[in-house]
């Protein structure tokens, strides 16, 4: 069974964005969104689940600018956590259970995910902060320096 793919405008509702705001996204990040013969855009789950993690820091005032430095991370941790995902899944389950673990798991994947972007964030603003700091300080000594 293939993976499943959703239009622009379907994905558009997921995210809860309208579609021209994911193209920008997938503009102004960069993205690798995959396409149609036809030229026409496509997504799958992970696609999804990237953009809904991206509105989220974007409602938490994060600029797109700050986010494309961090989506090369996201992209790493999501792969990670598939990896570790793979070896735990049983084939002889069967496929009433499977059908249900999906959205939980894509759910606790999510919610990994969301974590480990937030402490990425959190060391990058502790990093600033002090870089930050520096400056400033820097700044006022010499101007306290230039009055003396």
């Amino acid at each position: 069974m293939g993976e499943v793919h959703y239009m622009i405008s379907e994905a558009a509702k997921r995210v809860n964005v309208e579609t021209h705001v994911l193209r920008y996204w997938e503009e102004e990040l960069s993205l690798s969104i995959g396409r149609t013969e036809m030229g026409h855009r496509y997504y799958t789950e992970d696609d999804i689940q990237l953009f809904c993690c991206i509105r989220e820091l974007k409602e938490q005032g994060i600029q797109l600018k700050e986010l494309k430095g961090l989506i090369p991370d996201m992209l790493r941790t999501r792969d990670k956590l598939k990896l570790q995902k793979e070896p735990k899944e049983d084939p002889t389950v069967s496929n009433s259970v499977s059908e249900e673990q999906p959205d939980m798991a894509s759910n606790a994947s999510l919610e990994k995910i969301q974590l480990q972007i937030e402490e990425i964030f959190q060391h990058a603003m502790l990093e600033n902060n002090k870089i930050l700091e520096e400056s400033v300080s820097q700044s006022i000594s010499q101007a306290i320096i230039k009055e003396m």
